[in-house]
């Protein structure tokens, strides 16, 4: 089944939202509520405000830094170029660039997340009306979750590269640089 590119951000964008309410629904059914406020008043909110913040801008910088490394190190190769050329004989819709791109794509809403979350523990956090602390637990369990599908989609890219610089080692018979 050939999903369209879209179709994979709606999918990875939505779901992760529709998991967090899901869970501070459930958060909510089985506690009670004024502990809950409590609770997230008491600590919780400000570890989120300056971990998501941290995370976020530690992210936006090294977006580039990594992008450009996976790029050059991965893309460029012609490991990979033969790779893609030879899949391109089953699938011409293939681009040379796609996961590079969606892996930017995923780090651009991990970024995006992570600051709104920050900023939702300031906002609707501050209130003590336990829906408006839900909102913002909300946006923090997304971001959260977002981040962890950047990571997982870092760690095929990193496995990738692994790949072809396995394949070019001079052991493998391969040039070395």
């Amino acid at each position: 089944m050939n999903m369209h590119p879209r179709m994979i951000y709606v999918i990875f964008l939505v779901m992760p939202l529709l998991a967090s309410v899901g869970l501070v629904f459930l958060l909510f059914k089985l506690f009670d509520s004024g502990e809950i406020v409590e609770l997230y008043r008491g600590g919780i909110r400000d570890s989120l405000f300056a971990g998501f913040l941290t995370v976020g801008g530690f992210l936006l910088s090294m977006k580039t830094f990594i992008l450009i490394s996976m790029k050059r190190q991965v893309y460029d190769s012609k490991e990979y170029v033969d790779q893609i050329n030879e899949r391109r004989s089953l699938n011409k819709s293939l681009t040379h660039y796609g996961p590079l791109e969606r892996l930017g794509n995923f780090l651009f809403y991990s970024v995006l997340f992570a600051l709104i979350a920050a900023a939702c523990q300031l906002t609707f956090g501050l209130s003590e009306n336990p829906l408006s602390i839900a909102v913002a637990l909300v946006f923090a369990m997304n971001a959260l979750i977002l981040m962890l599908v950047s990571l997982v989609i870092i760690k095929q890219n990193m496995s990738m590269w692994y790949g072809h610089i396995e394949k070019s080692s001079p052991c493998n018979g391969g040039n070395s640089k």
